[in-house]
């Protein structure tokens, strides 16, 4: 991962989000922006290939909003922009 890119992140807890990545700690990813996708509305390739579809479920978590890195069990490159709350 690096700094100003943005990425979906899957965590331990299986919550899934997409955040533009503001920097990296040794302990934390600390977002610029940030949402949290509690449903795809379709498989995940698509979803991550196409972005985000009118069955998704997105919820803004917003700027400052961190994700401890240790927590992170996969992740993949973003190239659309943060979904808005759907």
């Amino acid at each position: 991962m690096q700094e100003s890119k943005s990425y979906w992140v899957r965590v331990a807890t299986g919550d899934n989000y997409v955040i533009a990545i503001a920097s990296i700690t040794p302990d934390e990813i600390i977002a610029s922006e940030a949402a949290w996708i509690a449903e795809t509305g379709c498989r995940l390739h698509h979803f991550l290939a196409s972005g985000p579809t009118s069955e998704s479920e997105c919820e803004r978590m917003g700027a400052g909003f961190a994700v401890a890195r240790q927590a992170v069990v996969a992740w993949q490159p973003w190239g659309h922009a943060v979904p808005a709350t759907q």
